[in-house]
């Protein structure tokens, strides 16, 4: 038996060494998380206006066309819960506005899968993703983190983070997909076959517009807009809880605001990606609309 546990350690003991390794190398490669951790921890003291959200508005709007001091803390597939997280996380002493996107999926999603790890380790929040996402080696495949360790270390020195200096992702390029494809695919993955995330989805958002009103800050909500090939395949009934749901909330808040670009015809197929995400001049277009719509609202309030 004793044999047995001997052999047993020297088989393991190179392979938790190996592990340790990796896990010390793809945390020292850098990403848009670490980044805006760091920037939020050194100046969210100075933000004005915060950019929440998804994609969405991680491409969608660029901070530097916002004549206040904002920053954009959006990343690919968060949601609200983590939008509150982040908010909590730290003071905010100067926040005068949330910039947050309520697009066709916000109140029916909840983030899952190596995402989470994410969080846990540059942004250190509580996730419920147990002790795999306290670990990059745990949250991803094997062949999966080999590739990123030998792009990073022994190729290009590709790093993971795709943010601007303000937190915004400029995408300059086309999507490998076409507007067409492109559509489909998302409409289908952003559609859910049950509710059981909108509670908790309207309460996350709710606590995120109570503590803007706290501080005496303004909630822009905005659905982005898209291309044709992903409008026409949204299912009817989730679309119409979506606004539903939001003119519930617009009733209740009276520091929240809305706008629907969702089939804004100003947006044609040069300014997307791909048929969700917009690139970097529909960016722009649609930041500009927003800093217009920002105006007005102001103008009404005072």
């Amino acid at each position: 038996m004793k044999q047995f546990i001997v052999r047993v350690l020297v088989f393991a003991l190179p392979l938790f060494l190996l592990a340790i390794i990796m896990e010390i190398m793809l945390r020292n490669i850098p990403n848009d998380y670490k980044y805006k951790a760091k920037y939020l921890t050194e100046h969210s003291k100075d933000i004005e206006v915060l950019i929440l959200g998804s994609s969405h508005s991680w491409a969608g709007v660029n901070p530097y066309l916002i004549p206040e001091k904002a920053f954009n803390a959006a990343y690919g597939a968060q949601t609200f819960e983590f939008d509150l997280k982040i908010l909590k996380k730290y003071e905010f002493p100067s926040l005068r506005k949330i910039i947050i996107p309520v697009s066709y999926f916000s109140y029916f999603s909840k983030l899952e899968g190596p995402y989470l790890c994410k969080y846990s380790l540059y942004y250190k929040l509580q996730t419920d993703g147990g002790l795999k996402a306290l670990s990059e080696f745990l949250s991803h495949s094997f062949i999966g983190n080999v590739s990123r360790i030998i792009n990073y270390y022994f190729l290009k020195r590709q790093a993971e983070n795709r943010s601007n200096g303000l937190g915004q992702e400029v995408k300059k390029e086309k999507s490998p997909k076409s507007l067409e494809e492109s559509g489909i695919d998302a409409a289908l993955r952003h559609t859910y076959k049950d509710t059981k995330y909108v509670r908790q989805n309207v309460l996350f958002l709710e606590n995120i517009i109570q503590i803007a009103r706290d501080k005496n800050a303004i909630v822009i909500l905005f659905t982005p807009p898209a291309y044709m090939t992903y409008t026409e395949n949204l299912n009817a009934e989730q679309l119409k809880a979506m606004y539903q749901i939001t003119e519930y909330i617009l009733k209740k808040y009276d520091n929240c605001y809305y706008i629907d670009f969702l089939k804004d015809t100003d947006f044609t197929a040069e300014d997307f990606w791909d048929a969700d995400h917009l690139n970097a001049r529909g960016a722009d277009k649609l930041t500009r609309k927003l800093v217009s719509f920002i105006e007005n609202v102001t103008k009404r309030s005072n």
